[in-house]
């Protein structure tokens, strides 16, 4: 199928068009001189053959389409391929790639894709769309010469696995995507360095993670804990190093967030430090240590962190428990600071109708306690900064103009509350007055 007018390397990238038959390295059909001798082969750092019915009964129909309108070429996307020690590693095409090796099977020809290990968790898709399969097509032999043939992908097949990555985030394919967080697991898996049985440990932990979620919407979308922490540490980061932010979601937006955790190539660098959420990621193995630790550290405070019925101000609260947490454990002062911040996110509370996720004030305030956790060594201290700072009024872009000290619509930000925290004698206390609430018939004392 493919010929050398075909091809176009370039500096390690090699860009060409191939039929079913040359990818699969079928009998008798690879006359292509760049894929003839290479085992194309689906890496363990792959996520399991996932394809519905319904994605597996539309490839079929249109290949049944184009046999029936008689096609003598029929191109269906393409594929990424990562040149690795004589293997391709499929990086991109690996479901619509397993699917016609099924389909081809039924058909009566055999190929050594199939006959790699597959997955744990790929066998019943495997099994399901096999039945699929059988149902759909009725005249073998035909199928079987048109996929090999006719059936055609373009692929890039390139050396340098990171350059496989960025190629694969730039395209769009027909395939089913994968998230930041699939990318990322993906990634860093070919940069690894353990055995197959820690790979495998790593990998059921990264699962665990991923089907926990956290049931707090954003959207309408109900993301993982593994997702929700690297998206709320992807902020804490941006603070910290001085740049602009909202509030929000970024985990599926551009891959800012696969571009923030990508890592940095191992130089023989050696850590002499703990790893922060601040901190440069090597490739491959430390990203999975940062990844479990601080989603581990996540967890323990989210639910803690759900203060209001607001997201953006529970998210705002997280985000600060990690400036606390990470750099001073939780240590006897984290529940006291947990109280002082608390002030803060109920003085925004007070101050907007609507709470957007350009808030100014909200990240007026992560600002702010991110400068008072940065510049204090010890917790105890920051709890006197924080002291002093509430009796210094640092709320006064909070305050009613007529009524000095005074927190405006309070009992707006006190209904925004969830029942845990409308303690409205602890708020009193806690700001030394400042915050003041009025008294209800179902008040008991005050």
């Amino acid at each position: 199928m493919a010929n050398e007018t075909d091809l176009n390397v370039d500096n390690g990238l090699c860009v060409g068009t191939a039929s079913i038959g040359e990818i699969l390295e079928l009998e008798n059909s690879n006359s292509n001189e760049i894929l003839k001798g290479k085992t194309l082969s689906i890496p363990n750092y792959q996520r399991p053959y996932t394809w519905s019915t319904q994605n597996v009964n539309e490839l079929i129909d249109d290949i049944l389409e184009a046999i029936e309108l008689g096609k003598e070429q029929y191109l269906i996307g393409n594929i990424i391929l990562h040149e690795n020690d004589g293997n391709l590693d499929i990086i991109d095409g690996q479901q619509r790639l397993t699917t016609l090796a099924l389909i081809l099977k039924y058909c009566g020809s055999e190929c050594k894709f199939l006959k790699q290990k597959p997955n744990i968790n790929s066998k019943n898709a495997l099994i399901r769309n096999y039945n699929v399969i059988k149902q759909k097509i009725t005249d073998k032999t035909q199928a079987m010469d048109f996929i090999k043939n006719k059936l055609c992908v373009t692929y890039s097949m390139v050396k340098s696995i990171d350059e496989a990555f960025d190629i694969f985030d730039t395209q769009n394919t027909r395939g089913k995507g994968l998230t930041d967080a699939e990318l990322l697991k993906n990634h860093h898996f070919s940069y690894i360095c353990v055995d197959e049985t820690m790979q495998k440990q790593i990998a059921q932990k990264h699962k665990e993670y991923q089907n926990k979620k956290t049931l707090e919407l954003w959207w309408n979308a109900n993301f993982s804990m593994l997702e929700s922490a690297l998206n709320d540490i992807y902020i804490a980061r941006k603070i910290f190093n001085g740049e602009n932010f909202t509030m929000g979601y970024y985990i599926e937006w551009d891959r800012r967030v696969f571009g923030e955790f990508k890592g940095i190539k191992n130089s023989g660098y050696t850590r002499e430090l703990p790893m922060k959420f601040s901190s440069n990621i090597i490739k491959g193995n430390e990203y999975f240590d940062y990844l479990f630790t601080k989603t581990e550290l996540y967890e323990s405070i989210f639910k803690k962190c759900e203060i209001s019925h607001k997201y953006y101000i529970n998210q705002a609260m997280r985000i600060m428990m990690i400036f606390y947490v990470d750099k001073y454990t939780m240590d006897k002062n984290f529940e006291r600071f947990f109280d002082l911040t608390f002030l803060h996110m109920f003085a925004v509370m007070s101050y907007y109708s609507a709470i957007h996720y350009n808030a100014w004030a909200i990240i007026d305030r992560l600002k702010h306690i991110f400068g008072l956790v940065k510049t204090s060594d010890f917790s105890g201290y920051l709890i006197e900064k924080m002291q002093d700072d509430i009796l210094a009024n640092c709320f006064s872009i909070f305050l009613k103009e007529d009524k000095k000290r005074q927190i405006k619509e309070n009992e707006r930000a006190l209904n925004l509350l969830t029942d845990n925290y409308k303690d409205k004698e602890k708020i009193k206390e806690n700001s030394f007055g400042i915050i003041t609430l009025k008294e209800s018939k179902n008040d008991k004392t005050l």
